[in-house]
């Protein structure tokens, strides 16, 4: 059985690919709190290590900013 990912972190992942897509840049961490409609940046940050844990997402060299690259879709 496929693993499905939480409603949040599936929006974030989306949001992440069409900004990029959109922007031809990856989106800031605010951009993704305003897409998704996240209570704070502080929960973006959170899912988004989490994305990163599970191998969706690739955030590049830490304190580097608009790093985020989708890996995999789910």
């Amino acid at each position: 059985m496929k693993n499905k990912l939480p409603r949040i972190e599936r929006a974030i992942l989306r949001a992440v690919d069409d900004l990029t897509f959109k922007h031809r840049r990856p989106p800031t961490i605010r951009e993704i709190q305003v897409v998704v409609g996240a209570s704070s940046e502080n929960l973006v940050w959170r899912k988004l290590k989490k994305l990163e844990e599970k191998g969706y997402i690739s955030r590049g060299k830490p304190h580097k900013s608009r790093q985020l690259a989708v890996l995999r879709r789910d």
